[in-house]
């Protein structure tokens, strides 16, 4: 049946609790939505004007249910609030139904990334040395400790990673990681040292548009799991960053997508060591970039979707500190922790749908956003505040 005057829709790859506010907003533009998600029971169902029950990581389902609803829908763009292999999907379906989206041989590369590192390295950008080892292969690694081993592609945030500094012990590490690699492979890459900076950029004709640089908040060594986020960065790092991205992006042929892309910063030099082209999570969108830019990631994303141009942000950058709080770090009385926060150090409670909780054998429990009005007054609050959840 052919249906008259088809309603434009957008397709979310993924309509989980994640993906509620970016599935709202796209139904506040007038469009409809074609979620898709492998859970009946996700919780962006309901917002949904189509469900298509399928896995997020496999194009071909999704695609057959989706050639049974064209004809009653006019499918007007495609947008990813996913990590990893979504990314992957959403290129192939973008492809068989000419929709914009970054080509999948692109993402396939960029997503894993026991192929991002080794094409970078091809490719002259600079990248860490990396041996990627699969299941079952024997560990031989041809350069020297310190290491930092991962797996190429993880479905568990910050976990089966580590710096290894002697190699008798790359073997356990290794078979650690597999265990949370989804892809059995595992990256043993040189461990470098430095500063995890993040680089948040539209690239749209061949034109980069910069959102935001961040520096990344780790545990720090054996297993820096993730504490959240700080921005601005110096201008010595944001320079470096945007130069690393431009080459990164231009020799990938990267366009019409958003990149979010990881390194280290050493002095002035950046090694790129991961990437993705979904719009992201640990409260960046949500949180972070509304508080220190007043800038809505998900509108832009939205717009790149439908075939128009990203505005980026307009605002200059308000100093802010996103800090995720571990369970062993929390008080007991957590309604007067978040109460002191506030007395304290003006900080409140930064609430998110998307906090990934399990990093190994420690939890994400709760996030707190610090903001001042210049770095200099953020990184005294900072240091106050680190001193300050260390005591019990």
């Amino acid at each position: 049946m052919h249906y008259l005057n088809k309603k434009n829709a957008v397709i979310s790859i993924a309509a989980g609790y994640s993906q509620e506010d970016l599935i709202k907003k796209i139904k506040n533009r007038g469009y409809a939505v074609i979620g898709v998600d492998k859970n009946p029971n996700a919780m962006g169902f309901k917002f949904c004007d189509e469900c298509v029950v399928a896995s997020t990581h496999n194009s071909e389902p999704i695609i057959k249910e989706l050639e049974k609803l064209k004809n009653r829908w006019n499918f007007a763009g495609i947008i990813v609030q996913s990590s990893g292999l979504p990314a992957i999907t959403a290129g192939e379906i973008a492809r068989h139904f000419n929709l914009k989206f970054i080509s999948p041989d692109i993402a396939r590369i960029v997503i894993n990334k026991d192929k991002l590192i080794p094409e970078l390295n091809k490719n002259g950008v600079s990248a860490p040395k990396v041996k990627v080892i699969s299941r079952r292969e024997d560990v031989n690694v041809d350069f020297p400790p310190p290491y930092f081993v991962k797996p190429s592609q993880s479905f568990l945030t910050h976990t089966g990673m580590g710096m290894i500094e002697d190699r008798s012990n790359l073997s356990l590490a290794v078979e650690d990681a597999i265990k949370a690699s989804e892809n059995g492979k595992v990256n043993v890459e040189q461990f470098v040292s430095g500063v995890d900076v993040l680089s948040i950029d539209w690239v749209w004709k061949n034109k980069i548009i910069h959102v935001a640089t961040l520096e990344e908040i780790s545990s720090g060594p054996p297993h820096f799991y993730g504490l959240g986020w700080k921005m601005p960065v110096s201008s010595v790092f944001e320079k470096v960053a945007k130069d690393i991205q431009k080459q990164f992006t231009e020799s990938f042929g990267i366009d019409n997508s958003i990149v979010e892309t990881g390194m280290k910063i050493y002095q002035d030099k950046a090694y790129i060591y991961e990437a993705s082209l979904d719009l992201g999570g640990d409260g960046v969108p949500d949180v972070l970039l509304p508080a220190s830019l007043g800038y809505d990631l998900f509108e832009d994303g939205i717009s790149v979707a439908l075939g128009e141009a990203p505005l980026g942000p307009k605002k200059n950058v308000t100093p802010s500190y996103l800090r995720f709080l571990l369970q062993s770090e929390m008080k007991k009385n957590t309604e007067k922790m978040f109460e002191e926060i506030k007395n304290k150090f003006g900080g409140k409670k930064a609430d998110f749908k998307e906090l990934p909780a399990k990093m190994n054998n420690e939890f994400r429990a709760t996030a707190v956003l610090l903001t001042s009005d210049t770095v200099e007054e953020l990184d005294l609050k900072i240091n106050d505040f680190e001193k300050w959840l260390k005591i019990k």
